[in-house]
This record gives structure tokens, C-alpha cells and sequence, in this order.
């Protein structure tokens, strides 16, 4: 059986010392509820020292994902917020090794899939699917939908997290799911984690897994 990984980031303002911080929870879940293995590559920022550590960011979850793909290991990646900015350049940057799955929660990165690289990526079979999950209430991303945010977080056009995928080509449409009704309709920018919703939310990302 090949072994299997979930490597999960975070957004900003987060606390890694912090149990009750999402990842911290997710890791735990995976090794305690499904055959798997985790890990997380941990920061701490708000989002303007986020803005000027990103390259490094990107750098170290680059390094952190050819580590894995290089050994072998099937590769589910799920990040939230500024950590889907974190995930996609991190993955440009190592040149799209092999991910099974993506899993971008009110991701603060660029919605054009063409732009942002993911198309290709997708095309070339270096990601075998991708899943965006759209909060019908994230002022989060309403904030980030703005001159100063798009700046903060590199986004060009529109913020993924509230508009979904778009310019998605078409011979990739069944592989790019998009996930925004109940209960994501409902939720805001990081209710997906609160405690009531946290073990739902999980099962998005492992009962979806196509790796063995």
C-alpha cells in the first residue's frame, strides 16, 4: 500500500502553539481517524509581514512537498486562506510535483487558474483534482476583494475564496470541484474549523482521497 500524506497550511494570525489551532486538530485527526499521515508547515503572521515573508514561505512548503514526493508518497494538500497563496506559488516553485488532491479552503490566492498556474498543473496531471471551497459569508475575503487587499495578497484580479475557480479550461471541468452550498453557505471565513463543524469539514478532504 503506497502511504499517504495530507499536508495542511494554515492562514495568517494563526497560533501554532495553540491546540485549538485548526491544523494542530487536523493532524491529529488524520492520524487518529483514517490510515494516513500529516504534517504542517507552521508560521506565524498577520497580513502584512505575511506580505513580505511570502517568497520564504512558498520556499519552505516547496521544500516541504519534494521531500515527500521524492520518497514516494501520495500527496493531499489542503491549505486555508493565505495558506492557498502559501500552496500554489510553494508548488510552482517546485516545479508541480505529483499532488492526488487539492483542497483550497476561502483561499486568499488569484481565482484565474490560468494565471495562477493550476490550469496547466491540472492539464499536465501534475494535480489529479482540484477542490475550492466558496463561505457564503466571508467578509474575509470581501476585505481581501479590494485595491489593498488584492496588493497584500498578490491577487491580480478576483480572490478565489469568494468567486470560485475561474477561467477554468474546459477539458478540466470534472476535475475542479467547487464546493460552496449548505453548509458553506452559511459559514464565514473560518467556521469550518469551529469545534460543531470540524469533523464534516475533515470528512471533505479524506472521504474525497483517491489515493489508496
Amino acid at each position: 500500500m503506497s502511504r499517504v500524506v495530507f499536508l495542511f497550511e494554515h492562514g495568517i494570525n494563526a497560533l501554532p502553539s495553540d491546540w485549538r489551532d485548526w491544523t494542530n486538530r487536523a493532524i491529529f485527526h488524520v492520524h487518529d481517524q483514517t490510515p494516513y499521515h500529516a504534517q504542517s508547515l507552521e508560521y506565524f503572521a498577520g497580513p502584512i509581514v505575511a506580505h513580505f515573508r511570502h517568497r520564504h514561505l512558498a520556499d519552505g512548503f516547496a521544500k516541504l512537498v519534494c521531500r515527500y514526493a521524492g520518497n514516494g508518497w501520495k500527496i493531499v494538500v489542503v491549505a486555508h486562506s493565505n495558506g492557498a497563496r502559501i500552496v500554489v506559488e510553494g508548488l510552482r516553485r517546485a516545479r508541480w510535483p505529483r499532488v492526488e488532491e487539492l483542497h483550497l479552503v476561502c483561499g486568499a490566492v488569484d481565482a484565474n487558474f490560468e494565471r495562477n498556474g493550476l490550469n496547466a498543473a491540472l492539464y499536465d496531471r501534475k494535480i489529479g483534482s482540484a477542490h475550492v471551497y466558496v463561505a457564503g459569508l466571508d467578509r474575509a475575503m470581501q476585505i481581501e476583494d479590494t485595491l489593498l487587499g488584492r496588493q497584500l495578497f498578490g491577487i491580480r484580479s478576483e480572490p478565489l475564496g469568494l468567486f470560485g475557480p475561474l477561467h477554468v479550461r474546459p477539458s478540466l471541468a470534472g476535475r475542479v470541484h467547487v464546493v460552496r452550498r449548505s453548509p458553506w453557505d452559511e459559514y464565514g471565513h473560518s467556521d469550518c474549523w469551529r469545534a460543531r463543524n470540524f469533523e464534516r469539514t475533515m470528512d471533505c478532504f479524506t472521504r474525497l482521497t483517491t489515493a489508496p
